[in-house]
């Protein structure tokens, strides 16, 4: 269906709603794909890849070592919106 083209997701719908068949026919194309659409498949070459010998280093820090500033981060962010959440009630 083309992109942004209403007309056509209004006629696909319809179909699916009214075409017993072809709503039929879909769910057993949806239910023969299930196995193979996981997150495990999609993700496996990635692991492959990642898993070599002499494989990809990591660009930036482990997550656990920015504990701290995330946490700073969101104490910063949770407190300039306090603020902006208090002036616009002084302005009212």
């Amino acid at each position: 269906m083309p992109e942004q083209d209403e007309g056509a997701l209004v006629a696909a719908l319809t179909r699916l709603l009214e075409d017993e068949a072809f709503a039929a026919a879909c769910r057993a194309n949806l239910e023969a794909a299930a196995c193979e659409l996981t997150w495990e498949r999609a993700f496996a070459p990635l692991v492959r890849f990642l898993q070599q010998p002499g494989g990809p280093e990591a660009v930036g820090e482990p997550r656990s070592s920015r504990r701290a500033a995330i946490a700073a981060a969101a104490a910063a962010y949770g407190t300039a919106r306090g603020r902006e959440k208090a002036a616009a009630r002084l302005r009212l």
